[in-house]
C-alpha cells in the first residue's frame, strides 16, 4: 500500500519538475537573446560605420590629393548627413 502512496505523490512532483524545467530553458533562450541584441548593438552596428567611414576618407582624400576638381560643391556624403 505505501508504494502505491508513493507513485500518486511523485506524479503531481513530475509535472512539476517537467514544468520547471521547460520555464528554465524558456528563460535561458530568453537571456542569450538578449545578449545577442546587446552584442549586435555594441559591435554589428559599427560594420556599417565602419565601412561609411572608409568610404568617407577615400573621398577626402581624393579631394585633398587634388583628383576631384574644386567645383565648390561638398562631397557626395555630406549631403546624406548634413542639412542645413
Amino acid at each position: 500500500m505505501s508504494s502505491a502512496t508513493r507513485a500518486d505523490s511523485t506524479s503531481p512532483q513530475k509535472g512539476r519538475r517537467r514544468g520547471t524545467f521547460w520555464l528554465g530553458i524558456v528563460l535561458v533562450l530568453g537571456a542569450l537573446s538578449v545578449l545577442g541584441y546587446a552584442a549586435w548593438e555594441q559591435w554589428g552596428t559599427n560594420l556599417g560605420s565602419w565601412q561609411a567611414h572608409k568610404r568617407i576618407v577615400q573621398e577626402v582624400e581624393k579631394q585633398w590629393s587634388g583628383e576631384v576638381s574644386g567645383t565648390g560643391t561638398p562631397p557626395s556624403w555630406s549631403a546624406r548627413t548634413w542639412s542645413p
